[in-house]
């Protein structure tokens, strides 16, 4: 769809439809204003012309600005799609008042417009779940320059009857795809109802009582204080026309959320969100690190507008941005969560990882960063004085402090034993180990991805589709699942007497198939799968108690036309109680995976790390267990990976 046209919604929906899970918020809240400079900046990255974040929590309000052409924080802007939120409170206030009914038809209220609109309830035209086309279509654009028509002399009542005369995309409430023409159907039925204007009703019903002073349903197309080639207001009207700034939006939507602009029943009721949207009544949902949030967002002309409020309304953010769609997918979380610190062993901690073709170490907070050899894979000796690791082909350590490097064998994939006195490691698909100063290499078993038990008496390792075990001298080996599912990941419980794995599990139809976690005991007896995810779940550890797993967990999913990748940490209860919470990387980017990847605990278990992806590289980022705190601890614009605790 051209720029120049009305595109309400298309990017900002995306944004907001999608629902993650969340951890709850744990301790340690600071005073910490939200974020607004460095989303301002990092949403500025792509060359956008301006940029504008506003938040508000309770009666403090803060605000940034960017961009080439950065403007004043009280600058106002097209809001596009963010308007169907105000055309949804006036249409539910009007049920609130007995003068309309959710399930009253269109027919009822506007005849004629449309073939079937006998079929077509208000609720699903707040829901966009009618089947009318969205009416921003190249079709829609011909008919605009036909003869005898100007954009100018188009009428709301017109775009509805065009509209009303294409097929209906599927049968009414049927199913869910995102439309603009049913936000115009219902600014029509709002006129039939009050027999006032659409823009009478919103200065009467929500502009005027909050005192919105910057903003309004323009009536001209071009507006003095706006940059942009104007827009006749009557073809985005009530589903895309408003004009407004952010600290109009912050209000609206506090006032909105927190139940002061309809009855408790009508704002639950509109938060009743539709199968496989995450798409209420004329607004959205979307996970945050500290809860749910609840807004829209909005795409006209140039403008990208994203507006969404906590669940009680008490934190809301607005975005607004000009010139170039953003670089970087806005942080909501940052601008509605109180922020948490790491807990204190973070300065203390240390983390292995791989820069580049570089072997590093930082403390857990990302203080004290230095080259230690070149190399990956990095495995911490149980002592934490020693570091094996991979270069090229062969497997070598280096104290700590970066001294005393050598080379001990052929191979990769280095683990130390519990005692450190020996490294397991693969070479050609089979399990050696070498003593840590290099001495008396042996041959195990043929497999690959070699785990110690605590006790170091016994290793588990992969050998096909199966998890094995053996002896730490190679004897005694045995199958533990026996499936014809892939296992992969086997990781042992602190106590040593479960291993945890994930495994493929089929999909009825026999085709494709999951990832899941599960749990066995030591003999490969008890197994019990822990996860039921809809994407891919792998990589378990064990937190250091044994009660918990974290995991990461990827897929595509969607809706209203959006596909989305997504990629991020989550845990679950070891003993199968509860159910996975998501604890970060749940703000997903449409068309790649923001990578959340290869989560582990801290020693104390008080935080867990991960491999991630935002703006546009892959970092060390930590955590603590319930998901505050996040601190990306390498900060470089080079991709890390591969990294490790030390264990003290």
């Amino acid at each position: 769809m051209r720029a120049s046209r009305t595109t309400l919604g298309a990017l900002a929906l995306a944004a907001a439809i999608m629902l993650t899970s969340v951890a709850s918020a744990g301790s340690g809240a600071t005073s910490v204003p939200p974020q607004v400079e460095r989303i301002a900046k990092e949403l500025a990255g792509g060359g956008a012309k301006s940029v504008i974040v506003f938040a508000s929590v309770g009666d403090k309000s803060y605000a940034a600005t960017a961009g080439t052409r950065r403007p004043q924080a009280d600058q106002r802007f097209r809001v596009g799609s963010v308007t169907k939120t105000f055309t949804a409170t006036i249409v539910l206030q009007l049920v609130d008042e007995g003068k309309l009914g959710l399930n009253d038809t269109l027919e009822e209220h506007v005849p004629g417009a449309v073939p079937r609109g006998d079929e077509i309830t208000i609720r699903q035209l707040l829901q966009h779940r009618s089947g009318l086309m969205n009416y921003p279509s190249p079709d829609y654009f011909s008919w605009q320059a036909g003869e005898g028509r100007s954009r100018a002399s188009i009428r709301p009542i017109d775009t509805l009857r065009y509209a009303g005369s294409k097929p209906l995309f599927f049968e009414p409430g049927t199913e869910f795809s995102y439309s603009n023409t049913n936000y115009i159907a219902l600014g029509l039925v709002i006129e039939r109802v009050t027999e006032r204007s659409y823009a009478e009703e919103l200065e009467r019903r929500i502009i005027d009582p909050l005192g919105l002073g910057r903003t309004e349903l323009p009536s001209q197309p071009r507006l003095p204080d706006l940059e942009d080639v104007g827009e006749y207001p009557n073809i985005p009207w009530a589903a895309g026309g408003i004009v407004s700034n952010g600290r109009d939006l912050s209000r609206f939507y506090s006032a909105l959320v927190s139940g002061r602009l309809m009855s408790a029943a009508s704002l639950a009721t509109m938060k009743k969100t539709g199968p496989g949207s995450g798409y209420g009544l004329g607004i959205a949902s979307t996970g945050v690190r500290c809860g749910r949030a609840w807004g829209h967002g909005g795409l006209i002309l140039d403008y990208f507008t994203l507006a969404f409020a906590s669940e009680k309304g008490d934190r809301v953010g607005v975005i607004s941005i000009s010139g170039r769609p953003p670089s970087t997918q806005p942080d909501e979380s940052a601008l509605l969560c109180p922020e948490y610190r790491l807990a204190e062993s973070a300065a203390t901690s240390r983390i292995a990882f791989l820069r580049g073709t570089g072997l590093y170490v930082t403390r857990g907070n990302g203080g004290r960063q230095r080259r230690l050899a070149r190399g990956d894979s990095p495995a911490w000796s149980p002592d934490g004085k020693t570091i094996a690791f991979r270069r090229g082909k062969g497997i070598y350590v280096v104290r700590a402090d970066g001294a005393g490097e050598r080379r001990l064998a052929r191979g990769s994939d280095p683990t130390w034993s519990p005692d450190r006195q020996t490294i397991a490691f693969v070479r050609s698909a089979e399990i050696y180990v070498v003593n840590a100063d290099g001495g008396r290499q042996q041959k195990l078993a043929r497999g690959k991805s070699p785990a110690w038990s605590p006790d170091g008496k016994a290793i588990a390792f992969l050998r096909s589709a199966d998890i094995y075990v053996m002896g730490a001298d190679g004897s005694r080996q045995r199958n533990l699942t026996r499936t014809a599912a892939p296992d992969v990941d086997p990781v042992w419980s602190p106590d040593g007497r479960r291993i945890a794995f994930a495994r493929k599990i089929a999909f009825p139809s026999g085709v494709g198939g999951n990832f899941d976690i599960l749990v066995m005991n030591a003999d490969g007896s008890g197994q019990r799968r822990l996860t039921r995810e809809v994407g891919r779940d792998d990589a378990p550890a064990w937190s250091p108690d044994g009660r918990r797993i974290v995991f990461e967990t990827r897929g595509v999913s969607g809706g209203g036309g959006h596909r989305w990748a997504w990629f991020f940490v989550a845990v679950v209860n070891a003993d199968g109680s509860g159910q996975p919470r998501g604890l970060s990387g749940g703000e997903p980017l449409k068309d790649r995976a923001p990578h959340a990847a290869r989560p582990l605990w801290s020693p104390d278990g008080r935080m867990i790390a991960y491999i991630g992806w935002r703006h546009g590289n892959h970092d060390v980022y930590v955590m603590n267990a319930d998901g505050s705190g996040l601190t990306n601890v390498t900060r470089s614009i080079a991709n890390e990976s591969a990294f490790a605790w030390s264990p003290g």
